[in-house]
């Protein structure tokens, strides 16, 4: 815990989350979708452990990822067309609840009683984001979400967070970042956003190593952060 976290932790009254790894364990439904994706075109299926190194980035990157590791890697257009396809796959997916990560429904109903903003800054697209948010119940939760679709810029480019903060009406002074990986550390590190990151998500390195103010390995660890309890 580093000392301007302990400064900040008392005063919080806004939260920027990331979603997948964070919110929700995506996994099952991406690893779903993108099997049959590949099925679809002749490749063989992903273990779990491999699209959990693939997730955080995006669509795009996943699936030039994916379909490098199953034979001859994709040209830019060939992934542009795949999109659409995986994206229906993955919205008609059943998405049970059982994906929310222990703890998360119970800390966002206590944040949302204390009148804290909460918001969303993912790299996931915005249909399949919000299809997800609201199929899960945690739409209601979130001022603002914010997707690639938003902005021109995406994490780690601190300008997609601090847009995120901006349309929830936080300051830097008053706020955290809550991620699961590298990408979110350096977004809110450049944004200058006091940053916790959860040991349970997609990060591809020990996030014990990395500089993040808080380290948590639960997500009802995240409480007395915020409360200063």
């Amino acid at each position: 815990m580093c000392l301007q976290a302990v400064r900040f932790h008392k005063m919080i009254s806004s939260i920027i989350f990331d979603l997948d790894g964070t919110l929700i364990d995506s996994v099952i439904d991406v690893r779903a979708a993108l099997n049959q994706l590949l099925s679809e075109n002749g490749r063989h299926p992903l273990t779990d452990a491999d699209v959990r190194t693939m997730v955080g980035e995006g669509v795009k990157p996943m699936l030039t990822n994916a379909f490098a590791r199953t034979g001859e890697a994709l040209s830019p257009d060939q992934v542009d067309d795949l999109v659409a396809r995986y994206l229906e796959l993955y919205i008609n997916a059943n998405h049970d609840t059982k994906i929310i990560y222990p703890g998360v429904i119970k800390l966002l109903d206590t944040f949302m009683s204390h009148n804290i903003s909460m918001g969303v800054c993912t790299n996931k697209p915005k249909i399949s984001t919000h299809i997800v948010l609201k199929n899960l119940g945690l739409a209601q939760y979130f001022k603002a979400v914010v997707c690639p679709e938003d902005t021109p810029f995406r994490k780690p480019d601190p300008r997609h967070a601090e847009q995120a903060l901006r349309s929830i009406g936080g300051a830097r002074e008053s706020s955290l970042f809550v991620g699961d990986s590298e990408s979110d550390l350096r977004s809110a590190q450049s944004a200058e956003i006091p940053c916790v990151l959860v040991s349970y998500g997609y990060a591809q390195s020990s996030v014990s190593q990395l500089s993040a103010d808080f380290v948590i390995g639960t997500f009802a660890e995240l409480l007395p952060i915020v409360m200063g309890s």
